[in-house]
């Protein structure tokens, strides 16, 4: 399907939505973007404005990883706000939506209007190259922030799923000993094949006290206040969840243990290889959509 001249409008965001118009753009779309702030590393023929109004020509919406924070737009990068209901209402009935990991009430609402809302972050490609993105800032962060050397050191990565596989992966490379926890019999089948220890979460007591870094991609709790106090004074806790989080931080923090929020970090990292693939996905999304 040729794209060249559809206009396409990405609105709000953080970085990844900034790289994700200017690779829409190179792809053909003729691109505006709404909810943004000045001074930002849009390329040449992207429209910015925040009008909402622009959205009335929209063929393709381009909404962020994270839609809104209440009734409003998730916009970072805007000082100002934008309501969610009212960039919706004014899309077109034929317009093509997209958001990342939407909620039911983001659906309903887009349902409410007759507009058709698509998920970019249910396609598999898009998750796993996401997982390892994720990966790599999460080891960034513990050769940054540990007083050891990742060889040889004792890691334990608490769920076995995109994140931690890719994980355990790059740590074994460094020469890490590497223990994934995860409830599901099959998830530590795969991490024993892939050459890790895995255990069941009921096994943690026994194993939290040698571990010097401790990952969390669980999005339920994990290590409360009786697990934090099992471990090694020096450890290292990296939270890559989302809320409601694996990791109790402010139990550690009481505890005197090093505890780093570390979620979304394919935003903060590598915006832009984030940012491209997103637009990839979106773009592959709306040509099988207009066939």
């Amino acid at each position: 399907m040729e794209t060249k001249g559809i206009p396409a409008v990405v609105v709000g965001g953080d970085l990844r939505q900034v790289y994700a118009a200017n690779e829409l753009q190179r792809r053909g779309y003729a691109v505006a973007a709404v909810g943004f702030g000045q001074n930002l590393p849009f390329e040449e023929g992207i429209q910015v404005t925040n009008s909402p109004e622009v959205l009335n020509r929209a063929d393709l919406a381009l909404f962020p990883l994270g839609m809104s924070r209440g009734e409003n737009l998730n916009t970072p990068l805007y000082e100002g706000e934008l309501s969610l209901s009212t960039c919706l209402k004014a899309l077109s009935p034929t317009c093509a939506v997209f958001g990342g990991n939407l909620t039911m009430e983001e659906r309903k609402q887009a349902e409410n209007l007759g507009l058709k809302l698509s998920d970019f972050f249910r396609e598999e490609d898009l998750t796993v190259a996401n997982a390892v993105l994720t990966a790599e800032a999460a080891l960034e962060i513990a050769m940054r922030e540990l007083p050891v050397s990742l060889w040889q050191s004792r890691g334990l990565i608490c769920g076995y799923g995109r994140i931690g596989r890719a994980l355990a992966s790059r740590l074994t490379g460094f020469g890490a000993r590497v223990t994934a926890a995860a409830r599901s019999p099959e998830q530590r089948s795969w991490a024993q094949a892939e050459g890790v220890r895995a255990v069941d979460f009921g096994c943690l007591p026994s194993i939290l006290g040698y571990q010097q870094v401790i990952f969390n991609t669980v999005p339920n709790r994990i290590l409360g206040l009786e697990e934090i106090r099992q471990t090694a004074p020096d450890v290292l806790l990296i939270e890559l969840a989302s809320k409601p989080y694996g990791i109790d931080l402010e139990a550690a923090q009481t505890l005197g243990r090093k505890g780093i929020l570390a979620s979304g970090l394919p935003g903060k990292h590598s915006p832009k290889s984030a940012g491209i693939l997103i637009a990839k996905t979106v773009d592959q999304l709306y040509r099988r959509e207009e066939k």
